[in-house]
């Protein structure tokens, strides 16, 4: 992100100071590797419902902060939830499940980098 995106992020989110912001990504990455684990143990138990709090929660966090990377990770996630929820009702495609995660775990970790 350059220096002109990080002033308009910071003043759409009402003038924070930028070492607010910067504290509250680091947070929002830190809990989205967190979640991660959670999310990974909600697939392995078939419980859909958990996932999809967990991945909503995320996406608004990114989305408020303007973390599209990690807030299209989250969305993607939640999207196939809801459409496998829609068409068969249970839990199908463990690895499909996977490799979303496994993508919203790299948007997270590409982040850390890129800020650090």
């Amino acid at each position: 992100m350059d220096a002109a995106d990080k002033k308009r992020i910071l003043y759409e989110l009402g003038d924070i100071p930028e070492s607010v912001y910067d504290e509250l990504v680091v947070i929002l990455i830190d809990e989205t590797l967190k979640q991660v684990v959670k999310i990974n143990e909600a697939i392995n138990g078939s419980r859909p419902d958990e996932i999809l709090r967990i991945v909503h929660s995320i996406k608004g966090s990114a989305g408020n902060l303007r973390i599209a990377r990690i807030q299209e990770a989250a969305k993607a996630i939640e999207t196939e939830i809801k459409e496998m929820l829609k068409s068969e009702g249970g839990m199908r495609d463990t690895l499909k499940f996977a490799g979303l995660l496994e993508d919203m775990k790299a948007a997270a970790e590409k982040e850390r980098k890129e800020r650090a």
